[in-house]
């Protein structure tokens, strides 16, 4: 029994167009992500500020991994030694 030749067209469609649309999907996906990972990060950095706000200390702990918190360790001479963010972080977290 042969294939009806616009099922056939239609089948053939539906693979030509998978590539495409299953790449759309993934970069909707991303920026989903993307959104969501912002929203999360905007909200700890609030949350530091926030406690740092409360214990005067806290405050080179909590902002090492801010712009803030670069600008500190460009001060510090230990910092300004170690060659990875995760030493500076552990220097400045022990020192807090």
């Amino acid at each position: 029994m042969p294939v009806p030749t616009a099922l056939l067209h239609r089948g053939l469609e539906r693979l030509r167009s998978w590539p495409v649309e299953s790449q759309q999907q993934a970069r909707r996906n991303a920026m989903i992500a993307a959104t969501a990972a912002a929203r999360r990060r905007a909200e700890r950095e609030e949350v530091a500020a926030f406690l740092a706000s409360l214990t005067p200390g806290a405050a080179a702990v909590t902002t090492v991994g801010s712009a803030a918190g670069a600008a500190e360790a460009a001060d510090c001479d230990v910092c300004a030694a170690e060659a990875t963010a995760p030493a500076r972080e552990e220097h400045h977290t022990a020192r807090g």
